[in-house]
């Protein structure tokens, strides 16, 4: 039987150390934060102003390449990581069940259902009888999203169309290959199947709008840091998130800010680093205050409604204590409370 300090060790490469660049008079504390080397995440972090410095940081930061998101759970959730990149929706389940958590806003991009640019598909109902792939499983929040919604307009996809659980890569092949008639899959993804001649019928984003009837589009992802760590080290938290926003307003406004990212990024051709590069910059959660956190919270009543414990587990509410005391302006400008 594999244990659970076996399967946090398998889930992390060797640790990238960003060693200071000078001596600070009093030692920053160490924030391990677990990333994707493909995550789009990574193109913010690299991007960090004096990242190799913990007096402009507030910490001295060790970046620890994970191997999957799953694995970016564990490892946080084991201990093995102070922080990682995730969505709310996980967060608050592993926030009342297991290990108290601190969500920091960081895109609210997810996906979108893609179909060939001739294909005449105009809305969800003319998906019936029609092959689907779905990156993630049964009870991934965009596809209960997008399900959700096309039960409401008279058709149910999950019995109406043939229905292909599998990883994004895949799908992206598959549908290129003519196997598939539609794809639900995450943004990046989506701008490449975009630069292939491939059209969006519509977004994850759009359709949770239209389910919930909000107006406010909520950040699903974030950073999500353990309480056990950020709470006694709150001001050094504030400051590495300052960072990170500053790192983030100069890739919304600069587009040489991303000349350096070419390998992370990994685009395939322009047009892709430009789909890219306008994607990530489409997701940046500006404002973020108390309504977007209502908006999370009824997104997550609407998925319990949809998706019950199996997505849920057994929290019924969305915990505001989980929102760390931050709302950000139009600018990507923090304001800290308590």
């Amino acid at each position: 039987m594999i244990s659970r300090r076996t399967v946090i060790q398998a889930a992390l490469a060797a640790p990238l150390v960003l060693r200071p660049g000078r001596a600070a008079a009093a030692s920053p504390p160490v924030l391990r934060l677990g990333l994707l080397a493909t995550g789009t995440a990574s193109w913010e972090v690299d991007s960090l102003p004096d990242r190799s410095d913990p007096g402009a940081l507030g910490v001295r930061l060790e970046v620890m390449p994970l191997a999957s998101p799953q694995a970016g759970k564990i490892a946080l959730l084991g201990g093995a990581v102070d922080a990682i990149v995730s969505d709310w929706l996980w967060a608050a389940r592993s926030h009342a069940e297991e290990q108290p958590l601190h969500f920091l806003p960081y895109s609210s991009a997810l996906g979108a259902l893609v179909v060939r640019s001739e294909a005449p598909i105009a809305s969800l109902a003319d998906l019936a009888g029609k092959r689907i792939g779905v990156a993630g499983g049964a009870l991934d929040k965009s596809w209960l999203v997008v399900n959700a919604l096309a039960k409401q307009q008279g058709i149910a996809l999950d019995s109406a169309a043939t229905v292909v659980f599998a990883a994004p890569p895949l799908l992206s092949a598959q549908m290129a290959d003519g196997a598939l008639d539609a794809v639900l899959t995450f943004w990046p993804y989506v701008v490449r199947l975009q630069a292939q001649g491939f059209r969006v019928l519509t977004s994850v984003e759009q359709c949770a709008q239209t389910l919930s009837g909000q107006t406010v589009t909520p950040s699903w992802l974030g950073y999500v840091v353990r309480q056990d760590w950020s709470r006694p080290n709150a001001p050094a938290l504030r400051q590495f998130y300052e960072a990170l926003l500053t790192a983030r307003r100069r890739l919304r406004d600069d587009d040489a800010a991303w000349l350096g990212l070419e390998q992370q990024m990994a685009a395939e051709s322009p047009a892709v680093a430009i789909g890219l590069r306008q994607g990530w910059r489409a997701g940046i959660p500006a404002p973020w205050g108390a309504a977007q956190q209502q908006a999370c919270s009824q997104q997550f009543a609407l998925l319990r409604a949809l998706g019950g414990e199996a997505v849920t587990g057994a929290v019924r509410a969305l915990d505001p204590a989980m929102f760390a005391p931050l709302t950000l302006d139009g600018n990507s400008m923090a304001h800290w409370h308590g």
